[in-house]
């Protein structure tokens, strides 16, 4: 996510749209809406009418501009909010002040992202 610290998250609203969060629920609470992501084959692509919206995508080096920084910077900032939100609906639910997470979403920097915020915000 090294572009997000290039980029503003100019499309939160655009994100809100392709991304169903419901933190209340126990399961099925994230979901992609398929015309935007495909990941029938598990590798996780955006659709042509994802490009429509946010440019091509660009996998070669130096090929990037503005737009794709501002993509990856509104995905931590949609990140950080979703998770941030699921942590607090857990917390309401357990009153348990520690929380332990396993899963292969942490193996990315991601762990960094979500628990750094939280655990700043939890020491206020």
């Amino acid at each position: 996510m090294a572009f997000a610290a290039l980029g503003k998250p100019r499309y939160m609203k655009e994100f809100e749209t392709m991304i169903s969060f419901e933190p209340k629920k126990d399961s099925n609470w994230l979901t992609l809406d398929t015309k935007y992501f495909d990941n029938r084959d598990g590798a996780g692509h955006v659709t042509p009418d994802f490009e429509n919206i946010f440019g091509e995508k660009s996998c070669e080096h130096g090929k990037d501009t503005q737009v794709h920084r501002d993509v990856a910077a509104t995905l931590q900032s949609f990140t950080e909010k979703v998770i941030l939100e699921k942590l607090s609906e857990i917390y309401k639910r357990t009153n348990m002040p520690k929380l332990v997470m396993v899963d292969a979403f942490l193996e990315s920097d991601i762990e960094y992202l979500a628990i750094g915020p939280y655990l700043a915000q939890k020491k206020k």
